[in-house]
C-alpha cells in the first residue's frame, strides 16, 4: 500500500484515494467480516452496533456552520450597504 501511495504527491493523497488503495491492495470487505480480521469476528464484534448518534452529531455540526456563515454574510451586507450609503452621501457617483 505505501508503495502506491508514493506514486501519488503528499498533497493529493486524499482520505478517498487512500481508501482506495488500501480496497485494491487488500480487497473488499467480506459480507458480515472486517477486512483483516479473518472470518472470525463481524463488523459489530469489532465496531459496535452502528448508530446514528454521529450522523445526527455531524449534522448538527454542519447545521451550526451554516448559520454562523449566514450570520458573517448578513454581517457584511450590512457594513456594505452602509459603505454604499455613506459614498451616496458624499456625492460619489457609481459608474456601472
Amino acid at each position: 500500500m505505501n508503495g502506491r501511495l508514493a506514486e501519488v504527491s503528499e498533497i493529493e493523497q486524499t482520505p478517498e484515494l487512500r481508501e482506495k488503495i488500501f480496497k485494491e491492495v487488500m480487497g473488499q470487505e467480506g459480507h458480515g467480516h472486517v477486512r483483516t480480521y479473518g472470518l472470525g469476528p463481524s463488523y459489530r464484534d469489532v465496531f459496535g452496533s452502528t448508530s446514528n448518534v454521529p450522523a445526527d452529531v455531524t449534522i448538527q455540526a454542519l447545521r451550526n456552520e451554516v448559520m454562523t456563515t449566514n450570520a458573517k454574510v448578513d454581517s457584511q451586507q450590512m457594513l456594505i450597504d452602509s459603505m454604499v450609503e455613506f459614498l451616496a452621501k458624499s456625492g460619489f457617483r457609481f459608474s456601472p
